[in-house]
């Protein structure tokens, strides 16, 4: 119970999160103050260390005043500092150095001065453009957005270029030593696309370092509560720092009763082991409510900063690294087309660059194979182009014995003798003309080939946008689904409220209700509304019980009646929104309205028209509301 207590005393409270505008759809999004503070400390950091190193040129950064971390609620700050795009290159340069072209970049000649809002575009396109080049997922963002300073798509590219950071060597490619994270029957396949999720990724390499310190009575599935006690941070640091973290210093720690002082220890611990390279800095309150976002950015710091602790068994294994070639080999020969093999998955691009990294792979192997498929192509190639000679040598073949057959009958006729020579000249002609043209088709299927190729990389790109298309169309259509509930359950309540309140007032309220709809009530404004309905009827009288005969008239969810048709003020009006109707079994032309503040018996006249009627108020009980609103 205690437990559990603490847990609520700890969650969130809605004053902890910053409204911002999402980009130019006016949506809402939010940030918590955790987040924008560790943020702004990420930055700070990694500007700061790039002008030490010497890595900042441009006169802007190279004057860099920290962000402020001071009213986190009102300041636009870091959104303003980031809209010109030119700290978002160097944080990409930072992540994957040489990939920002800084001749393409725009940039302050003096300190303190200022882009214009046409170079900031162009800084931010060529953000957006190496930003997906290195694999982040950029949807629904605008270089206008982010140039104005918006918040909600400054820091979503933000926040991708921090998790990037810290989380680029959590894969196989970068790092071979994360094989040794490869499950007993799990293909290469799959781990490959494990591989791809950094967060999956850094899940199984905690649960891995738990499992390797004897922690197996605790699994972690993600980086939210279940990090907010400190115990499984506690207990990943002895795995990682067994030397220098002992035992004692765990359980000193987690005797420790309250979660924040508990966290407290733990950060300067991290800090004093020098595990945090990546300078994610948090606050024991960032532990304690079970932040996300910055309990996975704080653990992959960790997981960076001890290089990862991961065992050299498999790679230094030689049964296992020939398991592992033969693996890649075969799944290499499942990928190879005709020619060159074309490979468009990002699972494929992994495998070809791992193979690059593993010594222990028979190259030569592999360049064999790819040699033997492009000789076969080769080959065939080959034998192709032997048999158009051998067709173009028998062509030549039937030409010379024409020839021949024309000069012996030339001697007897000269006549004969220029009509062969002329049918030679043809034939050499049709052949230099033949020649040309198979040439020319030759040419041309070449230009198709190409033209193909450019028409299946447009349709590969067009079904990418597709598929963006169709992800966005359905979130409008989640938020449409809420809005119109929304609006149902609004709708739903204020009817309640209004049947509440005319139920109070009774016939004066009917009567004050459709006032305030239809205006002053007379027959002919109330005939303008296209009655559903009208005629003579008798109804028992409330006071005197006695029979009287009046006009009615229905519309609207409302039954006027009146002394005759010819009069011009109504004697009463009846609501019949959501009303009863019941027939009056003792005779054939009687039935009984029913309402909250009223019960009317009617007699139809003439007497089979009772039905008519009833059925024509029915309906104006479950479509008058509606008709009022409209």
């Amino acid at each position: 119970m205690n437990e559990v207590l603490k847990r609520k005393s700890l969650l969130r409270s809605r004053g902890s999160l910053i409204k911002t505008v999402n980009s130019s759809t006016g949506a809402i999004g939010t940030m918590t103050r955790a987040e924008k503070r560790c943020f702004i400390r990420y930055l700070n950091s990694v500007i700061n260390t790039r002008i030490k190193e010497g890595l900042v040129n441009d006169e802007g950064t190279k004057n860099w005043i920290d962000l402020s971390t001071e009213n986190l609620d009102e300041s636009t700050e870091l959104y303003e500092r980031l809209s010109d795009g030119v700290v978002f290159c160097h944080l990409i340069d930072n992540i994957s150095p040489s990939t920002i072209d800084w001749k393409k970049i725009n940039t302050v000649k003096t300190a303190g001065g200022e882009l214009s809002k046409f170079q900031k575009l162009e800084n931010h396109s060529a953000v957006i453009d190496t930003a997906l080049a290195i694999g982040l997922k950029i949807i629904g963002i605008s270089t206008e957005d982010c140039s104005e300073g918006k918040p909600s798509p400054i820091a979503a590219i933000l926040w991708q270029l921090i998790r990037s950071d810290v989380t680029k060597r959590l894969n196989i490619v970068h790092c071979l030593k994360m094989i040794a994270l490869k499950e007993e029957n799990e293909t290469l396949e799959d781990f490959m696309k494990l591989s791809s999720s950094a967060t999956s990724m850094l899940i199984r390499w905690v649960n891995y370092q738990l499992t390797k310190g004897g922690y197996t009575d605790i699994m972690v599935h993600g980086f939210g509560d279940e990090w907010s006690n400190s115990i499984v941070f506690c207990r990943l640091l002895r795995c990682i720092a067994s030397e220098n973290f002992t035992e004692e210093k765990v359980n000193l720690i987690l005797n420790t009763e309250d979660f924040k002082e508990r966290a407290t220890i733990f950060l300067e611990t991290v800090e004093v082991l020098g595990l945090n390279k990546k300078n994610i800095i948090l606050e024991p309150d960032d532990i304690c409510q079970g932040t996300k976002t910055l309990i996975m950015a704080f653990v992959s710091s960790i997981a960076s900063s001890c290089d990862y602790c991961l065992s050299n068994e498999f790679t230094e294994s030689v049964s296992k690294m020939e398991e592992l070639r033969l693996e890649l080999i075969d799944n290499l020969v499942e990928v190879m087309s005709e020619d060159v093999p074309e490979i468009k998955k990002p699972e494929i691009k992994a495998f070809l660059s791992m193979i690059k990294n593993l010594s222990n792979v028979n190259i030569e192997e592999i360049e064999t194979k790819i040699f033997k498929q492009r000789q076969l192509v080769e080959n065939e190639l080959k034998e192709e182009i032997v048999k158009l000679k051998s067709e173009l040598v028998a062509s030549q073949d039937k030409v010379n014995v024409m020839s021949k057959e024309l000069l012996i009958h030339n001697q007897d006729n000269q006549k004969k003798e220029e009509l062969i020579s002329s049918t030679a000249d043809m034939l050499k002609n049709h052949l230099e003309e033949a020649k040309e043209s198979q040439l020319k088709l030759l040419s041309e299927i070449e230009i198709l080939n190409q033209k193909i190729k450019e028409l299946e990389e447009k349709n590969t790109f067009l079904q990418q946008k597709v598929e963006l298309a169709e992800k966005e169309r359905d979130g409008i259509k989640d938020i449409l689904d809420i809005k119109l509930t929304k609006f149902d359950s609004g709708i739903s309540g204020i009817k309640k409220d209004l049947h509440f309140t005319l139920n109070l007032l009774g016939d004066a309220g009917d009567l004050k209700l459709a006032e305030y709809y239809f205006g002053t009530l007379t027959m002919d404004s109330i005939l303008k509304l296209s009655p559903t309905k009208s005629g003579y009827m008798e109804k028992v009288g409330r006071k005197k019980r006695n029979t009287l005969k009046r006009f009615f008239i229905l519309t609207q969810g409302f039954l006027f009646y009146f002394a005759n048709e010819k009069s011009d003020r109504p004697k009463g009006v009846l609501r019949v929104v959501d009303c009863e109707i019941t027939n009056d079994p003792k005779t054939m032309n009687s039935f009984v309205i029913k309402t909250a503040s009223r019960v009317m018996t009617c007699y139809a006249l003439p007497p089979d028209s009772r039905e008519e009627w009833i059925e024509s108020i029915q309906k104006q009980t479950s479509t008058g509301f509606i008709q009022l609103l409209n």
